[in-house]
C-alpha cells in the first residue's frame, strides 16, 4: 500500500470513528448537551474538511448536505447520521 492509501485509511477510520460516536450516541440521554460540550469546533473541522467539500448545500452529493447540520442536534438528525455511519463502513471494507 503507497503512503497515500495509509493516509486514506487512517482518514476514513477517523471519520467511521466520529460518525459511529454521533450515531451511537442517539440513544443515550444527554447527548445533545454532551456534544455541545464535546468540542464542536473540533468536530466541525472534522467535517468541513473531509465530508463537506463534496456533501455542501450546493452539491448535495448522494442527496446528503452536512454544511449547515447542527451538531448539537444529532438526535434531531438521526436518519443522517445513520447513513452517513453505513456509508463510510462500506467503504472501508
Amino acid at each position: 500500500m503507497t503512503l497515500h492509501g495509509l493516509r486514506r485509511t487512517k482518514v476514513l477510520w477517523r471519520l467511521a470513528a466520529f460518525v459511529f460516536a454521533m450515531a451511537a450516541g442517539i440513544g443515550l440521554a444527554g447527548v445533545e448537551a454532551a456534544a455541545a460540550e464535546a468540542a464542536p469546533d473540533a468536530h466541525r473541522a472534522l467535517l468541513d474538511r473531509y465530508c463537506v467539500t463534496c456533501h455542501n448545500d450546493r452539491q448535495r452529493t448522494a442527496g446528503l448536505t452536512l454544511e449547515s447540520i447542527d451538531l448539537a442536534g444529532v438526535a434531531a438528525d438521526a436518519p443522517v447520521w445513520e447513513k452517513g455511519m453505513s456509508r463510510t463502513l462500506l467503504v472501508l471494507s
